[in-house]
């Protein structure tokens, strides 16, 4: 039996076997490539570098360099490791203590690889240990390597120095990235770090167990209304992302006021004294929760394979993003939903995020100004925060962009001036800000999932459902004659001889139905000819369906209508679309999409009564 495909065995049993991409990307590591590998989320991209990692050390080679943004993604990558049997160390921020005993195995090679944030590579003791050959690099991984692109510019300017880390490293070393989100811009930022000679692989990015709903409510408080109302339909467990702490805490709050058990999740949350970090991510983990009201520090590297909802309070700032965390849920379940519930402050905080996201010029030239002025003793932070009238948080983050940029450099506590001229590069931070509101603006495309086009034109309604008079006349028309009286016939005539002239409507069609097939369509006949206008059958239901007003989602609705509606013939005219009772709209709407998409002149909805807010038939 091949190698490789022996260790898959030995790790996850005799009916292990690749998924596609696989074998073929460690093949390709195993020979010195640089490669850039773009999979879905749960493809299993640290099995690529792991078992390459095994067999590297079975090679007698160094050890496994892996760049990785998030604790916990470093924890989980722990954990896969050991099933190969594998030694991972990981220096962090909350394991200093541990650091020198980490580095000792290395120097006496007991670890078969290394985890470190991009922020370790500031460091010079850690440089000189790879520069100097005493750390062997046998493989060099950046794990989510969109972050490269998404975080390396201003959020974590320090994954700009992998360039300098890749620089002294022999030729032969392979280099390995992986994404579940990259872009063309993503793409060819990695390639300015990295290499651009280095290999993309893709595969498709599409899981068929996740379906994409965006439910567009203005305020705050019609989404939380919405959330209270709905969470509890909602498939097993799941998340709820929000784009500022300030709204977790808003819509956590309002989930436990509703008796919906959740917790909060973001960078600096200090939990309630009882409960840590950990404590939090263990709850969710163990399905001991409902939701988890996070940010995006919960994103990467937390694999629960049965999340069955992704909720998002608001949009977030472009595509990359949204897929990275919608594919948190579905991956071990066949049907999970990933609903986006836009509202009215959501670009307002996304422009906030990309306009600050950079140091102003003012704040980087004073910073530089004055620690050139004490050039030979140095300045320490808090010395610039005493003479620089600038948030302190602002200050650190300018500090370190200063260092990646190389206008300053550290010693100790204290910062000096490099050797160098140095001038800020505002056409840089311009042109990437840029990007990120055309960025901005794809998601915004995105939220209008159904063009403006393809949309339905405002309709017409004869009733409300249970009305004296025609409301009364329709329900004994649909559930006790099964026979709409020509009176409706008359007075939906009336209604409608000067809104069809108006409009220019040249045709009728109605919405059909499996159980009732010639209910809706023997009236809709019979008005076509009141109104002289063709009626065309342009509309097949391809299969019976729950009735729309047992289903208590927009997302559930929407996707009972798209599944039951096929399109036969139309015509180019505009047409009247005909249905009994009208609630959720969604079936005029995908309806009248289809039509639109075939060809079809604009569709007008008219329907006998409106039902909405009544529970029953549909």
């Amino acid at each position: 039996m091949d190698e490789l495909l022996q260790e898959l065995k030995n790790a996850y049993g005799e009916a292990a076997e690749f998924r596609a991409g696989q074998e073929n990307t460690i093949r390709e590591v195993l020979n010195g490539k640089r490669s850039l590998v773009v999979q879905k989320t749960g493809w299993g991209k640290s099995l690529v570098y792991f078992l390459a990692t095994k067999i590297l050390r079975k090679r007698t080679k160094g050890i496994t360099l892996i760049i990785s943004p998030l604790l916990a993604l470093m924890n989980n990558q722990i954990v896969s490791a050991k099933k190969l049997g594998l030694n991972v160390g990981t220096i962090n921020s909350e394991n200093t203590d541990n650091w020198e005993i980490i580095i000792e195995r290395m120097k006496n090679n007991q670890l078969d690889a290394l985890i470190i944030s991009p922020e370790r590579l500031a460091n010079d003791d850690f440089k000189r240990l790879i520069s100097t050959g005493v750390l062997q690099i046998a493989l060099f991984v950046v794990d989510e390597a969109h972050c490269i692109s998404d975080w390396g510019h201003d959020f974590r300017p320090d994954y700009r120095r992998i360039v300098d880390i890749i620089r002294v490293f022999p030729s032969n070393i392979p280099i390995l990235a992986t994404t579940a989100t990259a872009n063309d811009r993503v793409i060819e930022d990695i390639k300015k770090q990295l290499g651009e000679d280095i290999a993309v692989s893709r595969g498709s990015l599409m899981r068929k167990s996740l379906a994409l709903q965006i439910i567009k409510l203005k305020t705050k408080e019609e989404r939380l209304a919405w959330i209270a109302d709905h969470i509890g339909e909602l498939p097993g467990t799941g998340i709820i992302y929000c784009l500022t702490v300030n709204d977790c805490q808003l819509v956590h709050k309002w989930l436990c006021t509703n008796g919906i058990s959740a917790r909060c999740y973001y960078a600096d949350i200090k939990g309630d004294g009882t409960e840590s970090k950990e404590d939090i991510v263990s709850l969710f983990m163990s399905d001991q929760i409902k939701v988890l009201v996070a940010t995006v520090a919960f994103g990467m590297g937390f694999d629960k394979p049965n999340i069955g909802f992704v909720i998002h309070f608001q949009k977030p700032g472009n595509i990359v993003a949204y897929y990275q965390q919608i594919g948190r849920a579905g991956r071990g379940i066949d049907n999970a939903l990933a609903i986006l519930l836009s509202g009215e402050e959501d670009n307002q905080i996304n422009n906030y995020f990309i306009e600050s996201a950079f140091p102003t010029e003012n704040l980087m030239e004073d910073i530089v100004k004055e620690i050139r002025k004490n050039s030979e003793s140095g300045l320490k932070q808090s010395d610039l925060e005493k003479v620089i009238n600038m948030n302190p948080t602002k200050i650190k983050a300018c500090i370190k962009y200063l260092m990646v940029e190389g206008a300053i450099y550290k010693e100790g506590l204290f910062y000096y001036p490099a050797a160098r001229l140095w001038k800020p590069d505002m056409e840089k931070s311009r042109r990437i800000t840029e990007i990120r509101k055309q960025e901005l603006a794809q998601i915004n495309d995105f939220t209008n999932t159904i063009a403006k086009e393809f949309l339905c034109e405002t309709g017409k309604v004869l009733s409300n459902y249970g009305d004296a008079g025609w409301g009364r006349l329709v329900i004994q028309g649909k559930y006790n004659d099964k026979y709409f009286d020509d009176q409706l016939v008359d007075a939906a005539a009336e209604l409608l001889v000067s809104f069809v002239e108006e409009h220019n409507i040249q045709w009728v069609t109605s919405i059909p139905s499996i159980r009732r097939p010639a209910l809706v369509s023997g009236f809709a006949v019979r008005l076509a000819e009141r109104l002289h206008l063709k009626y065309i059958e342009a509309l097949e239901k391809v299969q019976d369906t729950i009735c729309q007003k047992k289903l208590h989602t927009s997302f559930l609705q929407h996707k009972n209508a798209e599944e039951s509606f096929e399109v036969k013939q139309v015509l180019g005219e505009n047409v009247l679309l005909i249905d009994d009772m009208v609630d959720s709209r969604w079936t005029f709407t995908v309806c009248g999409y289809k039509l639109r998409k075939h060809g079809c002149g604009k569709v007008f909805p008219f329907a006998l009564a409106n039902s909405a807010g009544r529970i029953g038939d549909n």
